[in-house]
């Protein structure tokens, strides 16, 4: 375990050429690539058995561990105020240079693992990273990791760059997340299908050893005096039921324990003109917004979240620095709150409350969009019941039709929910209708604006709206409006964006 009782590396320090922390051979590999690495490998040995495929992944682990070490002793980074220099590579010699103006985030992260030997990860991103940061450094001691962040930002600040405040008494609280909220946040969004999906992984490796399984059980049934015709035509209702219970109940505590090891403890808070979220239990992490690269916010809800009077939100930056998908995602927020909220991160007044109903028009887009979905399902229905012969037909038939009539019950729904605002700071679009989406983009964010309309759209008069936004943000769409209308909307945002040009 790491040493805590030697000094932190002072900030003008970091200007020499430096290694990473030792431990950053096994505690640098990222979550995902360990779980791949250890998964892969364990279900190869379920699936086939035998020494031989233990002996080779052992000489594989050995190899990578080998490779690790010696990337680790040709890893070296330096900061000297102006610039972050990295150099890597054992065969293949790369350098890497990040000028300090170029920088937009310095994220510190802790996985649990991390946590609990004293180190912590340092990723840096600029405003054109894409899926990947720009500089990752795993792993430093955790002060030194602080201490080079605080180094990063110091620059940016003596070069008229806005950043927060370190000090305590420099942060201003925006938002807390109370743990059952993130609990009930978890159940109530895509992390309950978390376990359905790995177990549907699953199969694919220990599908032949399920299908013995399931031979012998259907063996000793026959034995025990159970016909196969039984079998066939009266299954274990019961047993079914608990096992869809089982599985239930097992996805429940699954996406809960995953919620709150990702998104426990969630704070939020504004210091400087920047915003700090801090979140994580086992494994923490800061992730730091400025206010001015702020691209965009969405406010989701799926039906039973709306129902509860909650919603998600989802900011979105030029440069965020929470992975892949660029946005810093509070898990839930109260819709009465909603709007505060929106205005702080904006430190403005949005006004982009009133949604303009779209033309009737746009009912019939939205009919044929979800009545194509429904005709799939359906087809896959009718397309069943050839297989089944004439006893098929009538039970396939119910639920082709039945499939068809919720299409035409969403669509309307669809179409309801399509509308857009437009406030003096920004602009705002809400489509649904199952998960509603509500997006709201600043005027002065806006990159470039564009109108676009299919065939299907022309002959009905409609065209949709697309505000471009910086680096990966998604773009903000008003879909299906009146064509005149968003033409004119569009040439008056063009106007109105110059008016409204970011001070940096």
């Amino acid at each position: 375990m790491p040493s805590d009782d030697a000094p932190p590396i002072p900030a003008d320090q970091f200007s020499e050429a430096r290694s990473l922390h030792p431990s950053s051979v096994v505690l640098g590999i990222p979550t995902a690539q360990l779980v791949q690495a250890l998964f892969v490998p364990a279900a190869a040995v379920i699936a086939t058995g035998g020494l031989l495929s233990v002996g080779i992944i052992g000489v594989v682990m050995v190899v990578g561990l080998v490779g690790r070490t010696l990337a680790w002793l040709r890893f070296r980074f330096s900061f000297d105020g102006e610039v972050v220099r990295i150099s890597s590579g054992v065969l293949s010699r790369n350098y890497r240079t990040v000028a300090i103006g170029r920088i937009q985030q310095v994220e510190i992260d802790r996985p649990a693992l991390q946590r609990l030997f004293g180190v912590a990860s340092i990723r840096i991103e600029t405003a054109g990273s894409a899926s990947e940061p720009e500089v990752e450094l795993r792993v430093l001691r955790d002060v030194d990791a602080v201490a080079f962040r605080n180094a990063v930002r110091a620059s940016k600040a003596q070069r008229g760059a806005s950043l927060a405040d370190d000090s305590p008494a420099g942060a201003q609280p925006i938002l807390r997340v109370s743990n059952p909220l993130v609990a009930l946040a978890a159940v109530t969004g895509v992390q309950l299908l978390i376990l359905p999906a790995v177990l549907a992984g699953a199969l694919q490796f220990v599908g032949p050893q399920l299908q013995a399984l399931l031979d012998r059980a259907v063996r000793w049934l026959v034995t025990n005096g159970t016909s196969l015709d039984e079998l066939v035509r009266r299954p274990n209702l019961v047993l079914i039921g608990l096992t869809v219970a089982g599985i239930s109940v097992a996805s429940i505590v699954v996406a809960v324990v995953t919620g709150l090891l990702r998104d426990g403890n969630f704070c939020m808070e504004r210091s400087g003109d920047e915003f700090v979220v801090t979140r994580g239990i086992l494994g923490t992490r800061d992730s730091i917004i400025p206010r001015k690269r702020i691209q965009l916010v969405e406010i989701q809800a799926n039906p039973v979240q709306r129902l509860l009077g909650y919603r998600v939100v989802r900011i979105s930056s030029a440069g965020g620095s929470t992975g892949a998908d660029r946005r810093v995602t509070i898990p839930m927020v109260h819709t009465s709150r909603v709007p505060q909220l929106i205005n702080t991160l904006f430190d403005q007044h949005v006004g982009v409350h009133e949604m303009q109903r779209h033309p009737p028009a746009a009912r019939r887009r939205a009919f044929w969009r979800w009545l194509r979905r429904g005709a799939v399902i359906a087809g896959a229905f009718l397309a069943a019941a050839t297989t089944l012969g004439d006893a098929g037909w009538p039970t396939t038939g119910i639920v082709a039709t039945a499939v068809v009539g919720v299409a035409a019950i969403l669509a309307e729904a669809d179409y309801r929910l399509l509308g857009h605002a437009v406030g003096p700071h920004a602009v705002a679009a809400r489509r649904g209708p199952l998960g509603v989406t509500v997006q709201v983009c600043p005027i002065r964010r806006m990159q470039a604006l564009s109108t676009r309309a299919n065939w299907f759209q022309r002959r009905l008069g409609l065209a949709s709206l697309i505000a471009h936004t910086a680096g990966p943000s998604p773009d903000l769409l008003v879909l299906d409006g009146r064509s005149a209308e968003l033409d004119a909307l569009r040439d008056e945002l063009v106007r109105a964006s110059h008016n409204h040009l970011p001070t940096t």
